[in-house]
């Protein structure tokens, strides 16, 4: 019976023991694993400054192809314009042609009367007006 009851005991022995060994294993763990966080940390905040910095190069490069775009659209916006207005220019000039034409026919059949300019023209304006209206 002394040595069963010897078994028992020294069971227990071993497994307190083993249980000390396994507490001492997991706090030493731990340990290890705080001091790797702290670690990653320090590395996590590096790639995060890395990243920061990538971020900011490519918003310095999508600003400058975005100022690009638009002065891209500036520049066709500005040849856009110049060229309305070169038309604008050329359908005037036919606009003050049609005018004189119908102020010379307006003229002539009132009968060439004399000191009447600026009324036949502003009459062929008025019905020129009307026509681009109608």
């Amino acid at each position: 019976m002394t040595k069963t009851a010897r078994n028992p005991n020294r069971n227990n022995q071993d497994s307190h023991q083993k249980a000390a060994e396994y507490h001492d294993l997991a706090a030493h763990t731990h340990q290890v694993a705080a001091e790797g966080r702290g670690k990653e940390d320090h590395l996590t905040g590096h790639e995060h400054s890395r990243q920061a910095l990538e971020h900011s190069h490519g918003a310095f490069q999508e600003s400058l192809q975005i100022n690009a775009a638009k002065e891209q659209d500036t520049q066709q916006a500005r040849e856009h314009s110049q060229r309305d207005d070169r038309q604008s220019l050329e359908l005037h000039e036919a606009t003050d042609q049609e005018i004189a034409v119908l102020a010379y026919e307006i003229w002539q059949a009132r009968g060439c009367p004399d000191g009447s300019p600026q009324e036949d023209w502003s009459c062929a304006e008025e019905r020129l007006r009307l026509t681009v209206k109608g």
